[in-house]
């Protein structure tokens, strides 16, 4: 059910990325860039510190594209958000830094003791033996680190989108303040479900386009471009315009974008599911006890939840 409100919403959240994607990489870029010299001025005093804020940056680069689709699904919704983007980088790299850890928890074990158990038997590092190598216990062992780390990047993706749709707005969805990790896990199988989703279909259609490319003439012009665009790289060839890889990386792109934002549109329907179930806020609920009388008199009856939810909507709409 998630999966069939989530695609409508994931193009619309898709234009708006494609309308900002230069906006989006040039700000990544200098986003690294200054973070960069930001980690090289400190590491220069702790050098320690210069590491944990590269990773801290790099990390947070993942995170920062999903933040910004977030905020488009809203904008989709005409719920505009009440931070600004400046506030989007520490929960980018509180919800980066988790993501890593997390699936660095759940790798290195199994990594580690696949190193032990199989690699000790390597001999033979030969074009025949790594295919010998492939094509027994240990083909089959990183068949299953492979699966493993799948399921621990979807899962922990899956538990944090909710909480990044409430970072990205600014606020939670009975109208708190922003509370990091509040509804972590929230929806978590259907947003699972969602996330996998994603990912398998995003490495399909990939599939599907590199053998159509494979098997085309069309294929040929793009070899022949790539050719080309190496040699332009190596300063042997002058600099032009490939249009046909062009054409091909940016529909790559695309498609990994509307991955991104099916992800992102999950995020934004579980949030508004939770945001029309919530009580209102106690403090919007429930009046100063001095001033109950004199708010009865002057503004007649008190509003329930469900009037607050409703005004609220109307306001939302009415400012748009």
């Amino acid at each position: 059910m998630l999966a069939i409100q989530a695609i409508p919403l994931s193009l619309s959240i898709l234009w708006r990325y494609v309308m900002v994607f230069p906006v989006l990489v040039i700000g990544l870029f200098l986003y690294g860039f200054l973070g960069g010299l930001l980690g090289f001025v400190i590491g220069l005093i702790i050098p320690a510190a210069s590491v944990i804020l590269m990773i801290a940056i790099s990390a947070s680069s993942g995170i920062i594209p999903v933040m910004v689709g977030t905020r488009f699904g809203f904008a989709s919704q005409q719920i505009m958000p009440s931070a600004g983007y400046k506030k989007l980088i520490l929960p980018s790299i509180v919800y980066g830094a988790t993501e890593a850890l997390a699936v660095a928890v759940l790798l290195v074990p199994t990594t580690g003791l696949l190193a032990i158990t199989v690699m000790p038997d390597v001999t033979d590092l030969t074009g025949e033996g790594v295919a010998d190598l492939l094509n027994g216990s240990f083909g089959a062992s990183l068949s299953g680190l492979s699966i493993v780390a799948v399921v621990a990047i979807c899962a922990i993706r899956a538990s944090i989108l909710v909480p990044i749709a409430s970072a990205s707005l600014g606020r939670d969805p009975d109208d708190r303040a922003y509370t990091p990790f509040r509804h972590f896990g929230e929806s978590f199988w259907s947003l699972f479900a969602l996330v996998l989703l994603s990912y398998v279909g995003i490495a399909v259609i990939y599939t599907v386009i590199s053998l159509a490319l494979a098997f085309s003439s069309f294929g040929t012009v793009i070899a022949d471009g790539l050719i080309e665009l190496a040699e332009m790289i190596e300063g042997t060839a002058p600099w032009r315009a490939i249009w046909p890889v062009i054409a091909v990386i940016a529909l790559y792109i695309v498609i990994g974008f509307w991955a991104l934002s099916v992800q992102c549109a999950g995020g934004v329907l579980v949030y508004l599911r939770l945001r029309d179930t919530a009580p209102a806020h106690p403090a919007a609920v429930q009046p100063n006890p001095r001033n109950t009388s004199k708010a009865t008199s002057q503004s007649g009856p008190l509003m329930n939840a469900e009037d607050l939810r409703a005004l609220r909507k109307s306001r939302e709409q009415g400012n748009h």
